[in-house]
């Protein structure tokens, strides 16, 4: 189906011939709305949020193929890669492969699946720490200092592992 939103209208869904999946077009968001046009940074830091957005999804749900597009060239395409594993790799590199811990965590209530670097191979920001609870994606301070304390005696201060985890709690 197809459906075309433009200010207050919307249309009615129409069949339309499409691969499978779902394709999201976005273009001129704020066009129309000066206020929050003026607060947009340059359309190459806005891309940056989305590009982050979407590299969490894909992430956190493997299973999906995620192709994002920008001024009309393919800049991320995570077809046929399904697992977080080869993900990663595809990201930041082969030399990554070697350098990546497997977490699996379950207790009665909680479950906690993963991957997080050697000490050996961190970054100079968090750019590269991913959390999701119920694969919901986070930023939470308190996971930052829970990995911070983690590490702290095996990694320079300044200096931050990759982290991929999941956090599921169950009812």
């Amino acid at each position: 189906y197809k459906i075309i939103a433009h200010e207050e209208a919307v249309s009615e869904p129409e069949l339309a011939n499409h691969n499978v999946g779902t394709t999201i077009i976005v273009k001129d968001l704020f066009a129309n709305i000066p206020v929050r046009l003026k607060f947009l940074k340059s359309a190459a830091t806005e891309f940056s949020y989305i590009y982050s957005i979407i590299e969490h999804f894909t992430l956190t749900f493997p299973e999906i193929d995620f192709v994002l597009i920008n001024n009309n060239k393919q800049v991320l395409n995570t077809n046929n890669i399904k697992s977080q594993k080869d993900l990663l790799i595809n990201y930041f590199g082969k030399e990554i492969k070697n350098k990546l811990k497997k977490i699996s965590y379950k207790k009665e209530f909680i479950s906690i699946e993963g991957y997080i670097s050697n000490p050996s191979y961190t970054y100079s920001n968090r750019s590269k720490q991913f959390y999701s609870i119920n694969n919901r994606l986070v930023s939470s301070p308190i996971l930052f200092k829970a990995i911070n304390m983690a590490y702290d005696d095996l990694i320079p201060k300044g200096r931050f592992p990759l982290i991929l985890l999941n956090i599921v709690i169950l009812q």
